[in-house]
């Protein structure tokens, strides 16, 4: 029965370990789907990123296309006007010379007598040339602002998608060491059933050895009080049969006679 009692004890601590483990199992499961979930939105995320910085960068060549066009065509024209100014240079000249002042249709009014030179055709030419040289220096900086803005922003993606893919790799990492200790807590239970199987056959042997034994204890405990009884008076005859071959023998009586006396008088 103690035995019985020993191998219960070790069966019921088997099944507390057995609900430990499988919690364990159950809390390293959603572990493991919370991490599924953080890879997903991470990948998401990074995705998200790479077509951001795509876009960014399509409309970095897209107005860089038009700038440098602008600036092309900017300096198109002031080659045109440098060579307007300087194939017409004799013919500005000429317009520096006076003309003869023509009356209008009133002949007592004179005419406006004051003319324009001939520098000032070259005045507007240089000025004209001037600001469209002001407005190509000033697309030709915004072009430099905007691929140094374009370089920040592409190292800026860099170091971010660095970054990012750490991340990705730790959560990858913890996904295959949850994974793996499943695996692990799966042999525990595994090992651990198969103890409290074998343990609960050691019992039932047991059981099975105490219902075997059960008649020959019932029958000990059904005939004990008699047996004991029986033992009482055997014992009393011993010793009344000691006393009186103790008594026979100082008494000179012949210990033989005695014996069979006393065998006669059991009878």
């Amino acid at each position: 029965k103690e035995k019985k009692a020993d191998l219960q004890k070790e069966i019921d601590g088997y099944s507390n370990d057995i609900n430990k483990l499988q919690t364990r199992r159950s809390e390293t499961e959603t572990a493991i789907s919370d991490t599924d979930s953080d890879i997903d939105a991470q990948k998401a995320m990074m995705q998200q990123a790479l077509e951001d910085r795509n876009a960014e960068h399509e409309k970095f060549v897209a107005a860089l296309k038009d700038d440098e066009a602008a600036v092309a065509l900017l300096g198109q024209a002031m080659e045109a006007l440098a060579a307007y100014e300087k194939n017409n240079k004799e013919a500005l000249s000429l317009l520096g010379k006076k003309e003869e002042p023509e009356y209008t249709i009133d002949e007592d009014k004179a005419p406006d007598a004051s003319f324009s030179s001939g520098g000032s055709h070259s005045t507007e030419s240089k000025g004209i040339v001037g600001i469209i040289e002001m407005i190509k220096q000033d697309l030709e900086n915004e072009i430099k602002q905007e691929k140094q803005k374009e370089a920040d922003d592409q190292a800026e993606y860099d170091q971010q998608l660095k970054d990012d893919r750490a991340t990705l790799k730790a959560l990858e990492t913890r996904k295959v060491d949850l994974e793996e200790e499943v695996a692990e807590l799966d042999e525990k239970i595994a090992a651990t059933s198969s103890d409290k199987k074998n343990t609960q056959n050691d019992k039932k042997a047991a059981q099975d050895t105490l219902d075997k034994l059960k008649p020959s204890c019932d029958w000990v405990a059904q005939t004990f009080d008699k047996r004991r009884a029986n033992r009482r008076i055997e014992l009393e005859q011993l010793m009344e049969a000691k006393a009186v071959l103790a008594g026979a023998t100082e008494e000179g009586i012949d210990v033989e006679d005695g014996r069979e006396n006393f065998l006669q008088k059991r009878k």
